[in-house]
């Protein structure tokens, strides 16, 4: 029998030096458990929006919890029951589950959150609390 590998270059300095120059200090702070969960997150002026590749995910398969500035978003895939059955050369497709952590800059209204699921994206939308938002002040002239 024939065994496929992959190649890969040991170069984790490059990756370590890609990470810090790619990531800004202020970015959201992740954590990765499990399989890897790729994300794409946005800050507007009002909220933050985070989207997630989860392909094949049902809704009932998906958990989401926010901790003040911290969101956790993980992932039960059960098609790790085929692991078991023989005949497979290659197997790169995700099996298991995941978990993904990020510790977003401001402090969230968890309580407005919204999540949607479509065609495989999860979109997770995140206000910011009325005390992370910019407040203006009026100076008053007095004569």
């Amino acid at each position: 029998m024939t065994s496929l590998v992959r190649y890969r270059s040991f170069l984790p300095v490059r990756d370590i030096l890609d990470n810090f120059f790619s990531e800004g200090v202020f970015a959201p702070q992740s954590e990765f458990s499990g399989s890897s969960l790729a994300v794409d997150v946005k800050e507007s002026e009002d909220e933050y929006v985070i989207n997630a590749s989860v392909p094949g995910v049902k809704p009932g398969d998906l958990s989401i919890e926010i901790d003040d500035d911290v969101v956790a978003i993980s992932v039960l895939d059960l098609s790790d029951r085929e692991i078991g059955k023989s005949g497979y050369i290659v197997r790169e497709r995700k099996v298991g589950n995941c978990r993904r952590k990020l510790r977003m800059p401001g402090v969230l209204d968890a309580g407005s959150a919204t999540a949607s699921l479509d065609n495989g994206v999860l979109s997770l939308t995140l206000p910011k609390s009325l005390e992370a938002k910019p407040k203006r002040i009026a100076v008053k002239v007095s004569s």
